[in-house]
């Protein structure tokens, strides 16, 4: 319900049924609580006000009600988005085209390339699962999950490079890309203030 409806809802209520329903603040809509506390302060009901807010100051709609993921946080949010979308079609790919090739080679030293490698794909994708929700849930421990997500998908982009004997452009920038945003998690003062669940 919007906040207009909550204010016609109890602007319409007569003192004896305001002060009714302020006695049990736990059965009522928790949105709806600081329209109450505003009316009850208009209507002069002080001491009625203060148990209704000393209720609301023990809810997770108080502590934690201003939270929001903004700013950078939505770039990380869309890149384990993308993240998850590039290891899912990844691993498909490798299924698709290298698992029988591989199963059959006579190479033992490729083939345990190949299952490392496949290995960190399957647990970046994983980690995307958990990670997001974890984000949208503001929980205290999702940087330093988060930082470990990024720091295998360094291992994940080195050990292909390796593999291949080189170190390509997109693997150094994504090396960078992982080391800026570890920064930003390890020390931004909204990361500290946003997950705190």
């Amino acid at each position: 319900m919007s906040i207009n409806v909550f204010q016609n809802f109890y602007s319409k209520m007569t003192l004896d049924e305001l002060l009714r329903v302020s006695k049990k603040p736990e059965s009522l809509n928790i949105n709806g609580i600081p329209i109450l506390i505003n009316e009850l302060e208009k209507r002069g009901e002080i001491q009625s006000k203060i148990n209704v807010e000393e209720f609301y100051k023990t809810t997770d709609n108080f502590k934690y009600g201003h939270l929001k993921i903004s700013g950078w946080l939505i770039v990380i949010l869309i890149g384990l988005i993308m993240s998850f979308s590039k290891s899912t079609f990844l691993i498909y790919e490798l299924v698709e085209a290298n698992l029988k090739e591989v199963n059959t080679s006579p190479d033992k030293e490729i083939n345990i390339h190949f299952y490392i490698y496949f290995g960190l794909e399957i647990l970046l994708t994983i980690m995307c699962l958990i990670l997001v929700p974890m984000m949208l849930s503001f929980k205290k421990t999702f940087p330093n999950l988060m930082i470990s997500f990024y720091l295998t998908s360094i291992i994940s982009s080195v050990y292909l490079n390796i593999i291949n004997f080189e170190i390509s452009g997109l693997a150094i920038s994504q090396i960078l890309f992982a080391t800026i945003w570890i920064y930003y998690l390890r020390k931004s003062k909204k990361v500290k203030e946003t997950f705190i669940k």
